[in-house]
């Protein structure tokens, strides 16, 4: 989709704010990427993914509808790159979050075939998501990728995938965990070309699950999430020290 600068979203607004809601904010930023490409890969399911929760929370149901056009183009009305985790062929994050809140049952068995795939996926020595054939090689992004599409995606299809989706987002969290600084580093084993050092830098990272009285079914499964960081098979992880909670989820 070659999207033009004068692009726009029916039922979508416009315009730029210094004093934009969070919402509009939401809304702002998927109608920029609109402008510049084709929506897809990670940060364009992100940006589908917030935009759904945005427009959920609203209860405009009409964008709603809108924002289910959108992930219903995947896989097969949009031009794929190679990627580095086959479920954003199908949307990702965006697809399994919807899927959760029953607007997608049509595309359950679809949901179901790339969940089973990223429970096989690579993986490192540590059991963290991988890249494709490279396990020596992780980043990240695949945090976001991975953790609430299992979570959402085992929630919708009533498959008990919420401790793998606990366990990547505690892996990564204390492998990436700059102490120096409390930041997290983007990525391990990748070496830039120019340089020939190391390509991980820290950010700051942390992105949080929209809420909302609607969303009851979208609540459950991410308090069960918590639920599992907090009980996590590895109680002594850094993020649930960080988190200020012991083994049973009660401060220490």
């Amino acid at each position: 989709m070659g999207a033009t600068s004068d692009h726009r979203r029916p039922g979508f607004p416009t315009g730029h704010s210094l004093h934009a809601t969070p919402h509009d904010a939401t809304v702002g930023l998927f109608l920029h990427y609109e402008t510049v490409e084709e929506i897809k890969a990670y940060y364009g399911v992100l940006a589908i993914y917030a935009l759904g929760g945005a427009e959920t929370e609203a209860g405009d149901e009409a964008t709603v509808r809108r924002v289910k056009a959108v992930v219903r183009r995947f896989p097969d009305e949009i031009e794929h790159p190679p990627y580095n985790l086959p479920s954003y062929r199908v949307g990702g994050i965006a697809q399994a979050f919807l899927s959760t809140l029953g607007l997608l049952d049509d595309h359950a068995d679809m949901l179901r075939q790339y969940a089973a795939e990223m429970m096989t996926a690579t993986r490192d020595e540590k059991g963290i998501l991988a890249m494709p054939g490279r396990p020596d090689l992780i980043w990240i992004d695949v945090a976001k990728a991975s953790a609430p599409f299992l979570m959402y995606a085992g929630t919708a299809l009533d498959v008990p995938y919420m401790d793998e989706a606990a366990t990547q987002a505690v892996l990564m969290h204390d492998e990436f965990l700059d102490p120096e600084n409390g930041l997290l580093h983007q990525c391990k084993g990748c070496v830039s070309a120019r340089s020939g050092t190391s390509a991980s830098t820290a950010s700051p990272s942390g992105a949080s699950t929209p809420t909302s009285p609607r969303r009851a079914a979208v609540r459950a499964p991410c308090a069960r999430a918590r639920a599992r960081l907090r009980d996590h098979r590895a109680p002594t992880s850094a993020y649930v020290r960080r988190c200020g909670m012991n083994r049973t989820g009660s401060p220490p």
